[in-house]
């Protein structure tokens, strides 16, 4: 067993105020990079996230309704498109949630 050495890293465990509510960050005191932090999404995430969501949904469940026949124009999409339509619709939900989602975004580095 070799020798031990014991490192000291400051850490300054910050808590700051935006808007009405509380946040946190933690930050290397050497070089001021940030380790963790918790902070609101913005608007424009969020926007984007639900504009987003929504064409990517439409476009899913279009592809599906081709797939499936429903514009009685003839199977064009077989598989691809009950596979590829499910898929998109499944991100755009997703973005749809992280756009309409009040929780706060966390970094850890």
């Amino acid at each position: 067993m070799g020798e031990t050495f014991l490192i000291h890293v400051p850490v300054w465990e910050l808590e700051y105020r935006y808007g009405k509510r509380k946040y946190k960050a933690s930050v290397s005191a050497p070089t001021g990079y940030v380790i963790e932090s918790k902070y609101p999404r913005s608007m424009a995430f969020r926007a984007g996230g639900i504009g987003f969501g929504l064409i990517m949904l439409l476009i899913g469940v279009a592809l599906i309704a081709f797939a499936l026949d429903l514009f009685g124009i003839g199977a064009i999409l077989v598989g691809g498109g009950l596979l590829s339509g499910s898929l998109l619709s499944i991100i755009g939900l997703i973005l749809l949630y992280k756009g309409a989602s009040s929780k706060e975004a966390k970094e850890q580095i």
